[in-house]
């Protein structure tokens, strides 16, 4: 979602916990340390609206992750981050991919493409496998998924 699909009225752990349904405090615990992971612990009760676009941005992932899904799908998952919390979230993705999520991540950050298994780039509306050599060289030209 662009606007990340926060739910104002509640504070960021119960807005990851919001994806398990309305009984948010049997999955406080749970959304705590995600929250942790992504370097939020002490803002787990603050609400969403006091928190900045890129906490905002964290605890959306977070949402995502919690319920270790099947499929994730993450649209410039770290565009706004620091480096340090883009970090974060990339290892939040990761783990998601290693407990057996296939995760579709789009970017245009070639250092968030680079630790992709697998690279693909748009170019002139055809998508293409990118090989390392290309990225070694710097010639792949496009918009880069990866």
């Amino acid at each position: 979602m662009q606007d990340l699909g926060l739910l104002t009225f509640l504070n960021a752990w119960e807005n990851v916990a919001a994806a398990f349904g309305p009984r948010l405090s049997r999955h406080r615990a749970a959304a705590r340390a995600l929250l942790g992971d992504l370097g939020m612990e002490q803002l787990a009760d603050f609400p969403a609206t006091e928190l900045s676009g890129g906490q905002r941005q964290r605890i959306a992932v977070a949402r995502a992750a919690v319920k270790e899904p099947v499929l994730v799908l993450a649209d410039e998952p770290t565009s706004g981050l620091d480096p340090k919390n883009a970090n974060s979230v990339m290892s939040s993705l990761r783990s998601c991919a290693e407990r057996g999520a296939a995760v579709l991540l789009v970017t245009h950050s070639a250092a968030v493409a680079e630790v992709c298994d697998q690279r693909y780039v748009l170019d002139g509306g055809v998508l293409s496998g990118v090989r390392e050599e290309d990225l070694r060289q710097g010639s792949v030209r496009g918009e880069t998924l990866g």
